[in-house]
């Protein structure tokens, strides 16, 4: 077994001061044949709550390449979460198998800080709350298999989950072009009126069908990410209202809200007099708002 190097300071102390340590922990009734595996050598521990707990510390400091058969059941624990992350995200893993095991290592410590409680600190917490701050609450949720047996799980925790999978789900995120459907109470003509408008908004969408509402319940609901319609449709997926022939502020308002919905990397659209309000600050007091249209005007026709 292998101490990771942050926490073998923090093992060096406690175990100096395991006589002042008196709390009864179940470890042994737990995983006898565990315990036994333990050999101490020279260090003389007659305590056995004392031997129990620095062997929960020892696991739980560890780097997770631990196997022992009665924790075979965080293999069952393992498997739930991931099944739990790939339905709360609505996606699936390119290497299933390879995250899976990640996982498992870093479940074998884990397990054990929660069940004996042993806090554990977390210096990057602040950075990945900052850059992962939509995940917590959908991952804390997928782990229920295991907050089951140990209890609820802190904050210092519950970021390395969250750490764990966040660059994988935000990579697939930003990879995978969403996939949308175009619905008209019109017709398919005015759906593929709809579907061209859209198409030179975003993109980078795919839009994989254009047809009328009551065609809905024929298309696979996992063919698609999102939906545009003339009318208000009930789904499990994301609506958006759109009109065939929409006004500016309309198109503005629906571009930022799917960028803000799905994170795109993108700036937000503004109207002329918003762009204008955001630059005056950094403008010279001289220069007007017919100026800055004027200049834009010019750019546009040297493009």
């Amino acid at each position: 077994m292998n101490i990771v190097y942050s926490r073998f300071r923090a093992l060096q102390f406690y175990t100096g001061m395991m006589a002042v340590r008196q709390k009864d922990h179940s470890i042994e009734d737990r995983f006898p044949q565990l315990v036994k595996n333990f050999q101490f050598g020279s260090c003389q521990i007659t305590a056995l709550s004392e031997r129990n707990n620095l062997i929960a510390l020892l696991i739980g400091a560890s780097d997770g390449i631990y196997e022992d058969d009665q924790l075979d059941f965080l293999y069952r624990i393992a498997f739930q979460i991931m099944e739990n992350v790939m339905k709360l995200t609505a996606m699936e893993f390119d290497d299933f198998s390879k995250t899976f095991d990640a996982l498992l290592a870093h479940l074998y410590p884990a397990y054990f800080r929660l069940i004996y409680h042993l806090e554990t600190s977390n210096h990057l917490l602040t950075r990945i709350r900052q850059e992962y701050s939509d995940l917590f609450n959908l991952i804390e949720k997928a782990l229920s298999p295991l907050t089951d047996l140990t209890g609820p799980i802190s904050q210092e925790e519950l970021g390395y989950f969250v750490i764990l999978f966040g660059g994988e789900i935000y990579k697939k995120r930003h990879q995978r072009a969403l996939q949308a459907i175009v619905l008209c109470a019109n017709g398919i003509s005015s759906s593929l009126i709809m579907k061209k408008r859209l198409s030179e908004l975003f993109p980078n969408m795919e839009f994989v069908v254009a047809t009328s509402i009551a065609q809905l319940d024929e298309i696979p609901v996992h063919s698609y990410d999102v939906i545009f319609s003339t009318l208000q449709v009930e789904s499990s997926k994301k609506v958006y209202l759109f009109s065939p022939f929409p006004k500016e502020d309309e198109i503005r308002q629906l571009y930022n809200q799917i960028v803000h919905d799905f994170e795109l990397p993108s700036l937000p659209l503004f109207s002329e007099e918003q762009l204008f309000q955001l630059l005056k600050p950094l403008l010279r007091e001289d220069v007007s708002f017919e100026d800055i249209k004027k200049s834009f005007a010019k750019k546009n026709k040297t493009q």
